[in-house]
């Protein structure tokens, strides 16, 4: 069910910018730094392999994680969230002020706003993949939790 969600997310970018815009979207700098500053963060908090784990369990039919392996999953994929919400809007900000350098001259103002926005848009568009993948990791938790208040 993930792929099938990356795939409709991916069209969505396609179909969003008109199929002759796409390469207009396609910026590898805007892309690569919010996967950055994810990594980074993760790596310095010491929750890369919990990242990971949830990736995993997105496309895993079964749970093979303890509650606390997944509640600590659940913080990576929350920080992961932050970061890229946070490193979208701090490129974008970046990009802003690079875009009020160019006032002057204003035949530079579109490609400037919006070279400065694509980096925002991508961290949207990970956000959006990441929400499944901390929903599933939540509802594994409470299934786990139901079935030890049973026991």
């Amino acid at each position: 069910m993930f792929i099938i969600a990356i795939i409709i997310v991916l069209g969505t970018m396609i179909v969003a910018t008109g199929f002759g815009g796409l390469t207009a979207m396609l910026d590898i700098p805007s892309l690569v730094i919010p996967i950055l500053m994810v990594a980074v963060i993760l790596g310095a908090a010491g929750l890369s392999k919990d990242f990971l784990r949830g990736l995993k369990s997105a496309v895993s039919k079964e749970n093979i994680y303890t509650v606390k392996e997944l509640k600590r999953t659940r913080l990576s994929l929350k920080l992961a969230l932050w970061t890229l919400l946070l490193s979208g809007l701090g490129t974008t900000l970046i990009g802003w002020v690079a875009l009020l350098s160019f006032i002057s001259d204003p035949a530079n103002l579109n490609s400037a706003f919006s070279v400065s926005m694509i980096s925002f848009t991508y961290s949207i568009f990970m956000m959006i993949l990441l929400l499944p993948v901390d929903f599933k990791i939540r509802c594994i938790i409470l299934e786990l939790e139901e079935k030890h208040e049973e026991n």
